[in-house]
């Protein structure tokens, strides 16, 4: 068996640990602002959506295009990879909530101003977590 010479893999070691910490081997995620945005303005349009509820009808195009926004800023996150893949559970999690309460406008009518203040607050809980993570992600570089 030869003999590791210890002089010539320092280099190597030294290089590989620095390579490590440029983020070349790294499971660390870094911010995105194309996250950032898309998270921001589905926020605001889910918003504008649900105070629409109380009224008589829904703008049934515009539950399609937040729900096909929300579909590709998914699939999106999930194209990053597993250390992205935090942040792909948590734009489910929020998909889930808002298919919950499309259904629920279509099978309860008009929405009170209790339900809407409800389903608001927890659309926006979710949405604050996935932005709050995605700024977060700005302090681990």
């Amino acid at each position: 068996m030869e003999k590791i010479n210890k002089q010539r893999l320092l280099p190597i070691v030294i290089f590989l640990w620095t390579l490590q910490g440029c983020g070349f081997f790294s499971a660390v995620s870094y911010y995105d602002p194309t996250t950032h945005r898309n998270l921001y303005e589905l926020k605001i349009y889910t918003q504008f959506l649900y105070e629409s509820f109380q009224e008589d009808s829904v703008d049934y195009w515009s539950v399609k295009n937040i729900k096909l926004k929300l579909i590709a800023t998914l699939e999106y996150e999930k194209e990053k990879g597993e250390p992205n893949k935090k942040t792909a559970e948590q734009i489910q999690l929020i998909l889930e909530e808002f298919d919950d309460a499309i259904v629920n406008r279509k099978e309860q009518g008009k929405w009170n101003e209790t339900q809407k203040n409800n389903a608001l607050n927890n659309i926006n809980k979710l949405f604050d977590i996935a932005i709050s993570s995605e700024i977060k992600k700005n302090e681990k570089r």
